[in-house]
């Protein structure tokens, strides 16, 4: 059950669903009040370079709502990204989720993470093609008029709940298949660069 929660719900998704301010997958620590962004966001867990908190979504939850247990905090995040899970039930000794449970959750876990992944992944291609050009040429133009949507459709994506993340996933497929190719024909002219300064 937690690590169904765990693989659904990463700590900066619960980071955007609780309010807190993200930039570039970091923000500023609510657990010792910072005012850098030196809260890291990475995969599914979050890490604080100052006062070393560090977890996943539901010690993230946990610390940011003072909850006594971990099990309060897969409560508050089932109920709040609509996960569906038999929380009491689910933690019996009789429960036991069947194969086609595991497949299901299984897809539904899959597409979102690598949609998220493609979408972080054209937030920093639109970002380093902003640093790494020269002003007023032609994809430096395009980096700076693209690179605060770019930080907004991440955020939007991660601030969804399952169900909504998958409905946005089938209603913008097509675009989420540029963005991949963008960022495939950015890589290859970031290697080709590197290839050449050797």
């Amino acid at each position: 059950m937690f690590e169904i929660v765990r693989e659904s719900v990463s700590a900066e998704a619960a980071a955007i669903h609780y309010g807190i301010e993200i930039k570039r997958h970091r923000a500023r620590c609510p657990f010792h009040n910072g005012e850098d962004f030196n809260l890291s966001f990475k995969g599914n867990g979050f890490n604080c370079f100052v006062c070393g908190e560090k977890g996943d979504s539901i010690k993230f939850t946990q610390s940011l709502f003072g909850l006594a247990k971990p099990l309060d905090a897969l409560k508050r995040l089932n109920s709040d990204f609509r996960l569906g899970l038999d929380v009491e039930g689910g933690l019996g000794d009789s429960w036991s989720p069947t194969l086609s449970d595991i497949r299901r959750k299984s897809a539904e876990r899959d597409l979102p993470e690598c949609v998220s992944r493609i979408l972080r992944e054209y937030s920093d291609t639109v970002y380093y093609l902003k640093t790494m050009h020269k002003p007023e040429t032609e994809l430096w133009a395009f980096a700076l008029h693209n690179l605060e949507f770019a930080d907004y459709l991440c955020n939007l994506f991660e601030s969804k709940t399952a169900s909504e993340k998958l409905e946005f996933i089938f209603s913008h497929m097509e675009e989420i298949k540029e963005y991949e190719e963008f960022n495939r024909a950015i890589e290859g002219l970031r290697k080709c660069n590197t290839d050449d300064r050797k």
